[in-house]
Protein backbone atom coordinates (compact mmCIF):
# COMPACT_ATOMS: atom_id res chain seq x y z
CA UNK A 1 0.00 0.00 0.00
CA UNK A 2 1.01 3.58 -1.17
CA UNK A 3 1.85 5.82 1.54
CA UNK A 4 1.67 9.91 1.06
CA UNK A 5 5.40 9.60 0.29
CA UNK A 6 4.36 7.39 -3.11
CA UNK A 7 7.30 4.61 -2.03
CA UNK A 8 5.72 0.92 -0.54
CA UNK A 9 6.61 -0.54 2.87
CA UNK A 10 9.22 -3.56 2.52
CA UNK A 11 10.08 -5.74 5.47
CA UNK A 12 13.57 -6.76 6.19
CA UNK A 13 13.40 -10.34 6.48
CA UNK A 14 10.81 -13.01 4.55
CA UNK A 15 7.28 -11.84 4.83
CA UNK A 16 4.88 -13.49 7.47
CA UNK A 17 3.40 -16.53 6.09
CA UNK A 18 0.19 -15.26 8.60
CA UNK A 19 -0.85 -12.14 9.09
CA UNK A 20 0.05 -9.93 11.80
CA UNK A 21 -1.73 -10.49 14.89
CA UNK A 22 -1.51 -8.07 18.26
CA UNK A 23 -0.91 -8.71 21.74
CA UNK A 24 -1.23 -7.06 25.29
CA UNK A 25 1.23 -6.63 27.31
CA UNK A 26 1.10 -6.89 30.82
CA UNK A 27 0.73 -2.63 31.19
CA UNK A 28 -1.77 -3.37 28.87
CA UNK A 29 -0.20 -1.80 25.70
CA UNK A 30 -1.01 -3.32 22.34
CA UNK A 31 1.65 -4.38 20.78
CA UNK A 32 2.21 -6.15 16.85
CA UNK A 33 3.85 -9.31 16.31
CA UNK A 34 7.04 -8.34 13.82
CA UNK A 35 8.51 -10.68 11.16
CA UNK A 36 7.82 -14.24 10.88
CA UNK A 37 6.23 -16.58 14.05
CA UNK A 38 8.25 -18.09 16.48
CA UNK A 39 8.81 -21.28 14.43
CA UNK A 40 9.90 -19.61 11.45
CA UNK A 41 12.57 -18.14 12.86
CA UNK A 42 13.85 -21.13 14.66
CA UNK A 43 13.69 -22.86 10.82
CA UNK A 44 15.36 -20.10 9.61
CA UNK A 45 17.68 -20.56 12.27
CA UNK A 46 17.98 -24.44 12.54
CA UNK A 47 18.31 -24.45 8.10
CA UNK A 48 21.28 -21.65 8.62
CA UNK A 49 23.05 -24.41 11.39
CA UNK A 50 22.73 -27.09 9.05
CA UNK A 51 24.34 -25.26 5.88
CA UNK A 52 27.38 -24.08 8.12
CA UNK A 53 28.63 -27.58 8.92
CA UNK A 54 28.67 -28.21 5.27
CA UNK A 55 31.69 -25.72 4.56
CA UNK A 56 33.18 -25.92 1.13
CA UNK A 57 36.39 -28.86 0.72
CA UNK A 58 39.72 -27.19 1.53
CA UNK A 59 42.29 -26.23 -1.19
CA UNK A 60 45.54 -28.06 -0.30
CA UNK A 61 47.20 -26.43 -3.63
CA UNK A 62 45.44 -22.76 -2.44
CA UNK A 63 47.26 -23.33 1.01
CA UNK A 64 50.36 -24.04 -0.02
CA UNK A 65 50.36 -21.16 -2.64
CA UNK A 66 49.48 -18.77 0.05
CA UNK A 67 52.19 -20.23 2.74
CA UNK A 68 55.24 -19.77 0.04
CA UNK A 69 53.79 -16.11 -0.32
CA UNK A 70 54.18 -16.12 3.27
CA UNK A 71 57.99 -17.45 3.28
CA UNK A 72 58.93 -15.06 0.43
CA UNK A 73 56.88 -11.98 2.61
CA UNK A 74 59.39 -13.15 5.47
CA UNK A 75 62.76 -13.26 3.58
CA UNK A 76 62.55 -10.24 1.75
CA UNK A 77 61.47 -8.48 5.44
CA UNK A 78 64.86 -10.15 6.63
CA UNK A 79 66.68 -9.21 3.48
CA UNK A 80 65.55 -5.59 3.96
CA UNK A 81 66.66 -5.73 8.11
CA UNK A 82 70.22 -7.49 7.33
CA UNK A 83 71.15 -5.68 3.87
CA UNK A 84 71.34 -7.14 0.41
CA UNK A 85 75.26 -8.42 1.26
CA UNK A 86 74.91 -10.05 4.84
CA UNK A 87 71.20 -11.50 2.68
CA UNK A 88 73.43 -14.03 1.02
CA UNK A 89 74.96 -15.95 4.18
CA UNK A 90 72.20 -15.61 6.72
CA UNK A 91 70.65 -18.52 7.48
CA UNK A 92 66.97 -17.13 8.05
CA UNK A 93 66.60 -15.80 4.41
CA UNK A 94 68.04 -19.02 3.36
CA UNK A 95 65.27 -21.19 5.34
CA UNK A 96 62.90 -19.01 4.19
CA UNK A 97 63.71 -18.99 0.70
CA UNK A 98 63.74 -23.14 0.93
CA UNK A 99 60.72 -23.22 2.85
CA UNK A 100 59.46 -20.96 -0.80
CA UNK A 101 60.42 -23.83 -2.74
CA UNK A 102 59.02 -26.34 -1.18
CA UNK A 103 55.61 -25.25 -0.84
CA UNK A 104 55.54 -23.75 -4.48
CA UNK A 105 56.98 -27.26 -5.79
CA UNK A 106 54.32 -29.43 -3.74
CA UNK A 107 51.11 -26.51 -5.15
CA UNK A 108 52.14 -27.42 -8.13
CA UNK A 109 52.13 -31.05 -7.78
CA UNK A 110 48.28 -30.69 -6.44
Amino acid sequence: MKGKTGRTATTVNKAPSKPKKTYTTSAGAQQYVRGNTYDERSNNVHKAEISALYQPKFNKALSESLSAAQNAQQSREIKAIVGPKKAKTNSSVKMYDRMEREDMARAKKK
